[in-house]
């Protein structure tokens, strides 16, 4: 029997980074099948089925999992209605793939996993971050060379962008959160928060600073200027005797494309990698780690593996979000 995939969710971040995902992963992956995909609006489903090769376009989600039995979900509707959908998705059975953030907060992020619970579901939250080549690169190298320097000392995370004006631009920092835990490998223990407002910009628009203690000890902090004069992402990790510095290939516009990973021991570049060695192509989808984080997800999937970050490994990330969204100004782990 072929794997049928489903999508629930055509609109601009399936068609730009999924969709092309889905079909590599066909090409490379006999017996996979582009089954059917889902849109309220007919026409997007349609011209979604058309463009990537799903078999059928429908409207009513529901109707489609029953019609097709698919062996994956990827939940990619926007955050707004992904706690409603993803929560009746996996309360079917089905493996979910669910795009971030997995619920607008963390009360829906724990409705996800009780529906998980109850459907016996595999699922994997679509943090791309730590999928994207360079900072599984870093990780890599952190993960040899740290052993080597003694344990992770310091981490920096600068997330800006041009002219984002959102009142509430927790949805889109929580990429950075989360990309934090991951180089870390540990969750969010003590957090302090400082936010600049920026009234000239609109309502709600502010920086946002955070200091952090990992439960591992390590030390961060994170910078959210949303409108500045330049795209980036970068990360800076410090340990003994070595430093480590990606900058990240952020959308097709980002400053750093294709972005870089540099290692630097006792004052002296001992690596330097272009993200363009990393990759195996120059498309968005594959520099940002959506084509990675979908094939992790379908490989996971039909091998019967529990996803190593599911909607549970999440949690942490939807708490510290939660504080953003709030403007609170302190989080402490089961505080």
């Amino acid at each position: 029997m072929p794997f049928k995939i489903c999508v629930i969710g055509c609109g601009g971040i399936s068609n730009n980074c999924h969709g092309p995902s889905y079909v590599k992963y066909a090409l490379e992956n006999p017996g996979v099948e582009l089954a059917a995909c889902c849109d309220l609006d007919a026409g997007k489903a349609e011209a979604y089925a058309k463009r990537f090769g799903f078999r059928r376009p429908y409207t009513d989600f529901t109707e489609m999992l029953r019609a097709e039995q698919p062996g994956a979900v990827c939940v990619t509707v926007d955050e707004n209605h992904t706690g409603a959908v993803g929560a009746a998705v996996l309360k079917m059975g089905y493996a979910s793939f669910i795009e971030k953030p997995p619920g607008k907060t963390s009360a829906e992020t724990r409705v996800l996993i009780s529906a998980a619970r109850e459907g016996g579901a595999v699922n994997q939250v679509g943090y791309n971050r730590r999928f994207l080549p360079v900072l599984t690169a870093l990780r890599g190298m952190l993960d040899d060379g740290a052993a080597r320097h003694g344990d992770i000392q310091f981490i920096r995370y600068d997330f800006y962008r041009v002219d984002r004006r959102d009142e509430d631009f927790s949805d889109t920092a929580v990429h950075g959160i989360d990309a934090v835990r991951y180089v870390a490998g540990a969750d969010y223990a003590d957090v302090s928060f400082r936010y600049q407002a920026l009234p000239r910009f609109g309502p709600g628009v502010q920086n946002i600073y955070m200091d952090c203690v990992m439960t591992n000890g390590v030390y961060a902090q994170l910078s959210f200027c949303p409108v500045t004069g330049v795209v980036v992402e970068r990360a800076t990790v410090h340990a003994e005797g070595g430093t480590w510095i990606a900058n990240t290939p952020i959308w097709a516009y980002g400053y750093d494309r294709p972005g870089e990973l540099l290692y630097i021991k006792d004052g002296e570049t001992a690596a330097r990698i272009s993200g363009a060695e990393l990759c195996d192509g120059d498309e968005v989808y594959i520099t940002n780690g959506f084509y990675n984080e979908d094939k992790s997800f379908f490989d996971d999937v039909r091998a019967g593996r529990k996803c190593a970050c599911d909607l549970e490994s999440s949690l942490n990330t939807s708490l510290v979000k939660d504080c953003i969204t709030n403007k609170a100004e302190r989080f402490v782990l089961n505080g």
